[in-house]
């Protein structure tokens, strides 16, 4: 007799802000997720009952942890590959599998599977350490280990000699792209290979953190470019043979063409409005696929705008919400915070959705929250 699928033990390697809100999407469910992570303090802990600390990037824990398991899933992809093959050879399902993750790991193999399957990308090569300065603008990026802004580079005149190399690893150096806009789609791809994915949304970078400081949705793009984008993000999920969700970001050209920059198979920051925005929410599509439930459609109930809530530029130590008092008075404004017991420079402390018909006025609001409000260390 097969398992009732609230009675299923679902395995998530990683236990960050991610891990968080899926954990409060399986809630009002009544499942309690499982959770991994080497931090005995990590943003799930407190509202998980079935915490484990453990090593990610250990094969034996990750065994561990995944063999008591009916399914596994993360929130994190630099992982033990070793560890989701391990699973997988006894026969637990992990969703996304080994293959995927391979790929994934390294943004190198990740543009070798973009170009070999006809889907358009960035024209990129492959360095090694110590080898010579490119001639041309470019993009640098550390093959494996980059997040958040680390082992990126935008060179916007060729690199100089005495600026080389700018990461110590293997590197991927790709075209400078003459970028417009950048968008995100979600997909979300089940075990019988059908898949449902949201609308894009347009992404604004803070530009000396290199990373999301706000987001509107839908994208400010023409319908014929939001289905473009939104077929070929399913492509690549099928591509992939991903079971999951995978989020793709892509390069709007300013000649109307659209580059996939790169792809995460896992709840992303890019989707964190569909909690408020969305029939189903980017975290509720996770947890039906872990737990084998039909898909949740991912109409918009709206327009949104999302702000990452990130530590001041000196921030060190115990976070200190203050500044944040005044954002319960504004209408339409829900605020996540992510449980993190330290605020560094530009970490990533929690985010907050704005609901509105007015786009512009969206734009506006997210824009001076983003510059305005900080989190900030205390006593």
């Amino acid at each position: 007799m097969a398992k009732q699928w609230n009675k299923k033990r679902i395995g998530i390697i990683g236990g960050g802000q991610l891990a968080r809100m899926l954990q409060e999407a399986a809630h009002p469910w009544a499942v309690d997720l499982h959770f991994l992570d080497p931090q005995a303090d990590a943003p799930v802990s407190g509202l998980s009952k079935q915490f484990v600390q453990g090593d990610w990037q250990s094969a034996d824990a990750i065994e561990a942890f995944g063999s008591t398991m009916d399914v596994v899933g993360l929130e994190f992809e630099a992982i033990s590959l070793e560890g989701l093959e391990r699973l997988e050879a006894k026969g637990i399902a992990c969703y996304p599998g080994s293959k995927v993750l391979s790929i994934i790991q390294d943004k190198g193999k990740q543009k070798q599977f973009l170009e070999e399957n006809g889907l358009p990308t960035a024209p990129f090569h492959l360095l090694k350490e110590g080898s010579s300065v490119p001639d041309v603008p470019c993009v640098v990026k550390l093959r494996k280990g980059g997040y958040d802004g680390y082992g990126v580079k935008v060179y916007k005149e060729a690199p100089k000699v005495e600026q080389w190399p700018p990461f110590s690893g293997e590197l991927l150096i790709e075209e400078l792209a003459a970028i417009d806009r950048e968008i995100s789609v979600m997909v979300a791809r089940f075990p019988d290979g059908s898949s449902r994915y949201w609308v894009p949304t347009e992404m604004v970078f803070h530009e000396e953190a290199n990373m999301l400081a706000f987001q509107l949705c839908p994208a400010r793009i023409s319908g014929e470019q939001a289905q473009k984008a939104q077929e070929l993000a399913a492509e690549a999920a099928e591509k992939l043979g991903l079971i999951g969700l995978l989020a793709v970001e892509f390069f709007l050209l300013k000649d109307g063409e659209l580059w996939i920059n790169e792809m995460a198979p896992r709840p992303h920051n890019s989707g964190h409005q569909t909690i408020e925005a969305s029939y189903t929410s980017q975290f509720e599509q996770y947890v039906r696929i872990l737990l084998g439930l039909a898909p949740g459609a991912t109409k918009n109930s709206g327009a949104s705008a999302l702000v990452n809530l990130l530590g001041a530029p000196n921030a060190h130590g115990k976070p200190d919400y203050s500044a944040l008092g005044g954002l319960f008075k504004e209408e339409g404004c829900y605020v996540h915070l992510y449980g993190k017991t330290e605020v560094k420079p530009y970490r990533k402390m929690g985010h907050i959705c704005l609901l509105s018909d007015d786009i512009k006025g969206l734009e506006q609001k997210a824009k001076e929250i983003s510059t305005k409000v900080k989190v900030t260390a205390g006593k």
